[in-house]
C-alpha cells in the first residue's frame, strides 16, 4: 500500500492506494474508488465507489519476461521489503521508491518466490530498471 499526504486549503488529506489484482483502490477516509491504469500516470479510467475524483497512481507492476519486476519510474529506493527466498502473494509490497517527494510501493503482480533482488536502499533507479525477479507459483 502506498500512502500519500496532500494539503488542500490548509487541510491535510491522506490518500491510501492499494494494488487490487486488476487495478487499484484509492481511499480517502471512508470513501474509496477502484480504477485501472491504462498507460502512465494520469491516463487511467476509474470506477467511483464514493464521491469525487482520484488522481492515478504510477505504481502499476511492470513485469518483463522471466518474472522480472521493473521500476515504473525513476527515483530513489527507500526500502526493499523482500529477500531472496521469500514467498510473496499477489499484491504484497516488494520495494518502496521515492520520486519528487512522493513514495510509491511496488507490489508483486502475482504469487511466487523471490529469486533475486537487484536494488539496495538508497540507490537510484531509472524507469524499467530491474528491481526483483521472482518465480511464479
Amino acid at each position: 500500500m502506498a500512502k500519500y499526504e496532500f494539503e488542500r486549503d490548509g487541510e491535510k488529506i491522506e490518500i491510501e492506494v492499494d494494488w487490487a489484482g486488476d487495478g487499484y483502490e484509492a481511499r480517502i477516509g471512508e470513501k474509496s474508488w477502484r480504477f485501472k491504469l491504462l498507460k502512465g500516470a494520469g491516463s487511467g479510467s476509474g470506477e467511483q465507489t464514493g464521491g469525487g475524483t482520484v488522481a492515478q497512481d504510477a505504481s502499476e507492476p511492470n513485469v518483463a519476461e522471466g518474472g522480472e519486476v521493473l521500476s515504473p519510474l525513476s527515483g530513489k529506493v527507500l526500502e526493499v521489503m523482500v529477500n531472496v527466498g521469500d514467498s510473496v502473494k499477489s499484491g504484497d509490497d516488494l520495494v518502496k521508491l521515492e520520486a519528487m517527494k512522493l513514495e510509491t510501493v511496488i507490489p508483486a503482480p502475482q504469487a511466487g518466490t523471490v529469486d533475486q533482488v537487484y536494488v539496495n536502499e538508497g540507490e537510484s533507479v531509472e524507469e524499467e530498471d530491474k528491481l526483483v525477479t521472482f518465480k511464479g507459483e
